[in-house]
């Protein structure tokens, strides 16, 4: 049985194939596009935006999701069950509760 160590790194490990798949496609379109209507500045804008886009998507996923889900943090007297039932999880999986 997988432990939670070993979901994170193989989730990790999926995120960098993905990104770096990302970045092949749009260079390779952008290589395409540039070879198709002769003109190196597609090429050169395709890098920088893959590359751009990669590493903001990296970096700030967690708050992109967290942004279109209009998630809000949960206080303990707001609604103490559901509280009660992320603690209890986070205590289990070893993980803090912030």
């Amino acid at each position: 049985m997988a432990t939670l160590y070993t979901q994170a790194e193989s989730n990790t490990r999926k995120t960098w194939i993905l990104i770096t798949g990302f970045l092949i496609f749009i260079i390779g379109l952008g290589y395409l596009f540039s070879y198709l209507l002769d003109s190196f500045v597609i090429l050169i804008i395709a890098v920088i935006l893959s590359i751009l886009m990669s590493f903001g998507s990296y970096w700030y996923s967690d708050k992109i999701v967290l942004r279109m889900t209009h998630a809000q943090p949960v206080e303990k007297r707001d609604n103490p069950e559901l509280y009660r039932i992320v603690e209890n999880l986070s205590i289990t999986a070893g993980l803090p509760l912030s």
